[in-house]
């Protein structure tokens, strides 16, 4: 009587993708800058969580794209008035440096600087 035995199990596997993350150097609080001074905002750091986590940035094949617009003490669509990017093809460029007008006129403004990182199929900001 020594038939064989056996059991068995299951498991539901579910495979998803991993997310774009946005990383800017120094956190996401609020900065402050004088009149006639530059910015730097950094997110070189950012990666694709399905790829190695060794690749970031550009390596990763993550592009860039830039957006500012003024808040305070009036809204417009872009911060020409109170800030001015360093370069012009920004697609590719993780860091920018912004520089702030030196007209006293720019005291007490606010504006908003958003990057959106996106890779062949999916964006993050």
């Amino acid at each position: 009587m020594g038939g064989s035995k056996s059991s068995s199990s299951k498991v539901d596997v579910y495979v998803g993708s991993g997310s774009l993350q946005l990383i800017i150097s120094g956190g996401y609080l609020p900065r402050s800058v004088r009149q006639g001074r530059s910015l730097v905002i950094d997110a070189s750091r950012s990666y694709d969580e399905n790829l190695p986590r060794t690749l970031s940035g550009v390596a990763a094949g993550l592009s860039y794209a830039w957006s500012c617009v003024q808040t305070e003490p009036v809204l417009r669509l872009n911060c020409e008035e109170v800030m001015t990017m360093n370069t012009i093809n920004i697609s590719s460029i993780p860091s920018i440096t912004w520089i702030v007008n030196s007209d006293s006129s720019v005291v007490g403004s606010k504006v908003v600087i958003t990057v959106t990182i996106t890779d062949i199929d999916r964006s993050r900001s």
